[in-house]
C-alpha cells in the first residue's frame, strides 16, 4: 500500500511539474482539496514514455473507470500499417523512428545508406567487380524494406500489449505486472 501512495504522490508532482495545475492552483491547493483528474496524469506519462512509467500508469489506471481506460488504449494504441506503407520508400527508416521504434529505424537507416552507396559506387566504378556492389546494394535495399515492413508490426505489438498491460485491460487486475513475475520466477538448474 504504501508503493501505491509512493507512486500516486510521484504522479501528481509529475503533473504540478508538467504544468498541469493552473498558476496559483498551488496555494489553492493548501486550502481546498484540488484534485488532478487520474486520467489526466495516466495520459501526460503515456506521453512521456509508456515502459518507464509502466507501474505508476497500472497504479493510476487501477483507478480509472473503465469507459476512461478504453478511451486511453483507443487514444494512444499504434496502428502500424500506415508507418509500414511510408517505410517501403527510400526515407531512410524515419517512419519507424516517428512511430518510436529506434531499432527498425536504425536497422533501415543502416541498411539503405550500405544499400545507396554500394549503388553509388557501382554506377561510377563501371568497370571490374561493378556486378559485386550492384548486387550487394540491391539486397541491402531489398532487406531494408522487409525490416522496414515487418519492424512496424512487431513494434506496435509490443507497445499495444504494454499499454493493455498498464491500463489494466489485459483481464489481470492484480498490481504486479507481467515482468515483475518473470523476474521473481525460481529458476533452478
Amino acid at each position: 500500500m504504501k508503493t501505491r501512495q509512493r507512486y500516486l504522490s510521484l504522479a501528481l508532482a509529475l503533473g504540478a511539474s508538467l504544468g498541469l495545475f493552473a498558476p496559483g492552483a498551488m496555494a489553492e491547493e493548501k486550502s481546498s482539496t484540488k484534485v488532478i483528474p487520474a486520467q489526466k496524469v495516466a495520459e501526460m506519462m503515456i506521453r512521456q514514455d509508456l515502459f518507464s512509467n509502466q507501474r505508476v500508469i497500472r497504479d493510476i489506471s487501477l483507478d480509472l473507470a473503465l469507459e476512461e481506460k478504453a478511451v486511453l488504449y483507443m487514444n494512444f494504441e499504434r496502428q502500424p500499417l500506415n508507418t509500414a506503407l511510408l517505410n517501403l520508400l527510400p526515407t531512410f527508416g524515419s517512419a519507424s523512428y516517428q512511430q518510436g521504434d529506434y531499432v527498425g529505424g536504425v536497422s533501415m537507416t543502416i541498411l539503405d545508406i550500405i544499400g545507396w552507396s554500394s549503388l553509388a559506387f557501382s554506377w561510377f566504378s563501371g568497370g571490374y567487380g561493378s556486378s559485386g556492389f550492384l548486387s550487394a546494394g540491391l539486397f541491402s535495399l531489398g532487406l531494408g524494406r522487409l525490416v522496414g515492413i515487418t519492424s512496424p508490426f512487431m513494434h506496435a505489438g509490443l507497445y499495444n500489449t504494454k499499454l493493455k498491460e498498464s491500463l489494466a485491460l489485459d483481464g489481470h487486475y492484480s498490481t504486479k505486472l507481467q515482468s515483475e513475475t518473470l523476474l521473481s520466477a525460481n529458476w533452478t538448474f
